[in-house]
Parts: structure tokens; sequence; C-alpha cells
């Protein structure tokens, strides 16, 4: 394909661009796009950026400052702090678990949504994982249905229950 601007060079640089929802395409070779300022992209962070530096921003969000938490909380085995965990992303020790728990479950629920791992499945064990999972899930929406009395919502999700118990011991999955 040729260049659409200069007609000569073969087009290596395709540039898209959208604007208030009208999107334009054109194919360009190099020079052509260099001329254009296509080829220099400025870079909307910054030139340090690491996942080091990323740690405390992703650990901070909904927390505050990590200074003003208490932060004397150490670790007995390793004497890591909280602190220095969320400067640098790693846990020193398996008792940090233990010592930093509450903080950590929060942190994974703000991060991933759950605080418990989900994981992928192997295609052969989907099916039959897949619909436990799916069971657990509206066994949660059952549990607030009722606790909030919304029983018509109870008895569907009830029988949502029942025939995928059904399925799986069937072996549809």
């Amino acid at each position: 394909m040729l260049c659409e601007k200069c007609k000569k060079n073969t087009a290596t640089v395709c540039v898209t661009t959208i604007i208030n929802g009208d999107k334009t395409v054109k194919n360009l070779c190099p020079d052509c796009a260099g001329q254009e300022g296509h080829l220099h992209m400025e870079m909307p962070f910054d030139h340090d950026f690491s996942l080091k530096n990323l740690w405390p921003t992703i650990f901070s969000l909904g927390q505050g400052d990590f200074s003003k938490q208490s932060g004397s909380q150490r670790c007995p085995q390793c004497q890591l702090s909280f602190q220095e965990f969320a400067q640098g992303g790693r846990l020193g020790c398996s008792h940090c678990y233990e010592t930093f728990q509450s903080r950590l479950e929060s942190m994974l629920q703000r991060i991933q949504g759950s605080g418990q791992h989900m994981g992928k499945l192997p295609k052969r064990l989907a099916g039959v994982k897949g619909i436990e999972r799916q069971i657990e899930a509206l066994r949660g929406q059952l549990q607030q249905a009722i606790t909030v009395e919304n029983f018509e919502l109870a008895a569907q999700l009830r029988d949502e229950i029942k025939a995928l118990q059904e399925s799986a011991t069937r072996g549809d999955a």
C-alpha cells in the first residue's frame, strides 16, 4: 500500500485519530508520519515508571497516607512494617501474612473485587467448577434476598440453584 500523503513510498505507519466520535485512518510512510509528528510521542507518565513506584499508589487507594496509619505494627518474625511492604510490594516472610491479614484482605478486596482467589480453570474442569462457582454466587445472592425479605427473588434463586445442582449431577457441564 502506498503512502496516502506522498503517494511514493510504502505505507508502514497506520495513524488512527478519533475526534468527537469521527474516526480517521491514515496510512503513511515513516517519513511523512515523522513530518506530521506521529513518530515522536510523549509518554503520559514519568520515565522513571516501574512496578516498585506503582506499589505505594495501589496500596494507598482509599486508605489515605500510610504514614498516618499505625505504621509501627511490625512482623514479629522478620520485623517488616506494613509501610515497608506497601513501598516495596513484597512481604518479608510467611508470618507477614498473619500479621497484616486484615490490611491484606481489604487491599485484595479493593484491587481484585474479591478476597478469595478464583483463578483460571483447566478446560476439562471448567464446566463442573464453573457450575460450583455459579451455585456459590447464587447462594450468596439467596442469603441477601432472604435478609432483605425479598422472597420472590429468593424463590427464583432457589430454583436456579436446584437446576444447576441437577445438571451438575447429570454431568451436563
